[in-house]
């Protein structure tokens, strides 16, 4: 962890802080499978959530928060790092070690994703708040989770078709047809973050093309 060379001013303002801090209500749900083919659903707080709730009690003691993302090449492999900076109205400032992941798929839907994924952790570990059950121990088991889609992604996707074609019956002909290419369900509430991201680069292809 970097700091200014003082850090009294601070302090003092993040421990005024922390008695109004709660752990944000959690808005986003999760569905893990198990390596025995089961699954089990757990939530969480997405990045939306934990600034709701943090905003006004670091605002009130004078501190802002910067969060830089940026990419850097190591050993061949391609990372994406996070920091996470608290800033005082005094100047004093404490900042997170970057926090680092390969960027699997080389596309801006999957750097948008990962970068949120990691400004979330890395301010709950910034400010020591909770935004989600402790399920480190099942994932490190071998466990895989699948990230339901979010209300914001969902409303995109219905943004992007209504936007491009006016009669009803366009848009259904459209969407049953995108569906099926993609092959995903068309109850959309079942879709998964990446389904929607899916839906999304489709969507905006045709447009561009």
């Amino acid at each position: 962890m970097k700091m200014s060379e003082s850090i009294e001013n601070i302090s003092k303002a993040l421990s005024g802080a922390w008695k109004s801090i709660k752990n944000p209500k959690h808005n986003q749900n999760v569905t893990v499978k198990t390596r025995k083919g089961g699954t089990y659903d757990f939530q969480y707080t997405d990045l939306t959530g934990i600034f709701d709730e943090v905003k006004p009690h670091l605002s009130e003691n004078g501190i802002t928060i910067l969060q830089q993302a940026y990419t850097e090449v190591s050993n061949g492999s391609l990372l994406v790092s996070v920091t996470t900076r608290l800033v005082h109205a005094s100047g004093e400032w404490i900042e997170s070690k970057p926090m680092q992941f390969p960027l699997g798929e080389n596309d801006i839907q999957s750097m948008g994703g990962l970068v949120t994924y990691m400004k979330r952790y890395s301010l709950s570990a910034m400010l020591g708040i909770s935004t989600e059950a402790d399920d480190d121990g099942n994932m490190a088991s071998g466990n895989t989770a699948t990230f339901k889609a979010s209300d914001k992604q969902l409303n995109y996707v219905t943004s992007l078709i209504n936007n491009k074609y006016e009669k009803r019956e366009d848009r259904i002909a459209h969407f049953n047809d995108m569906i099926g290419k993609l092959k995903l369900n068309k109850d959309m509430t079942t879709w998964t973050s990446q389904d929607a991201s899916k839906a999304i680069k489709h969507l905006q292809s045709d447009a561009n093309a």
